[in-house]
């Protein structure tokens, strides 16, 4: 195994780990690549997966490949929206919920009970 510095960090080299002083490693397993801290697997990097172990922390928006007007975002704290087509379709926070369509509230949520703008079309077998 071929000792090396990785930013100024003693490490270790062989064909398929790259090992850091400690308990942090890369490793490269059937073709996907391995964080690994500690000996467990925290993020798992494949042809078209990745696997994320623990907690995720994104800080602003999960945008769509190909697609950038759609996405989920955390654009403030304590809440989170849906976008599709560039509208907000679904959105949250600590005191209330939207469902909207092309924009427009359609329902909305408190702890007053539930608004509903727009007509109420029920189908199907009411018992």
């Amino acid at each position: 195994m071929a000792r090396k510095f990785l930013n100024g960090v003693q490490s270790y080299f062989n064909n398929s780990n790259y090992s850091l002083l400690g308990h942090d490693s890369l490793d490269v397993v059937g073709g996907d690549l391995k964080l690994k801290r500690a000996g467990s697997t925290k993020l798992t990097l494949g042809a078209s997966t990745s696997t994320f172990a623990g907690t995720l922390t994104i800080p602003s928006h999960i945008v769509h490949a190909g697609d950038t007007d759609t996405k989920i975002g955390f654009n403030t704290d304590n809440s989170v929206e849906i976008r599709a087509g560039g509208n907000l379709q679904i959105s949250a926070d600590s005191s209330r919920s939207y469902l909207r369509f092309q924009g427009s509230n359609k329902l909305m949520t408190d702890s007053a009970g539930v608004i509903v703008t727009g007509g109420i079309t029920i189908t199907g077998t009411n018992t």
